[in-house]
């Protein structure tokens, strides 16, 4: 499953969430924002690890929210 383009929005755009993303994973700023250029191109999967997902849902996302829905050429 890949992380919704609305997850990845929010962490380009917003600050507050992105420094709250980067302390619950442990990570700099800086590459939060790496992780969210490198996931668009298909490299990363660290944002999609339980901190991350558990971060978001502690900011009001749903799993449907979070995650892009499966098509069937990537079941």
């Amino acid at each position: 499953m890949k992380v919704s383009k609305k997850i990845l929005e929010k962490i380009k755009t917003d600050l507050s969430f992105r420094l709250g993303l980067a302390n619950a994973m442990n990570l700099s700023e800086r590459q939060v924002q790496n992780l969210v250029k490198t996931t668009e191109r298909g490299v990363s999967v660290r944002l999609r690890d339980h901190f991350a997902v558990q971060y978001y849902l502690e900011n009001g996302f749903s799993e449907s929210e979070i995650f892009e829905p499966e098509t069937e050429l990537t079941k």
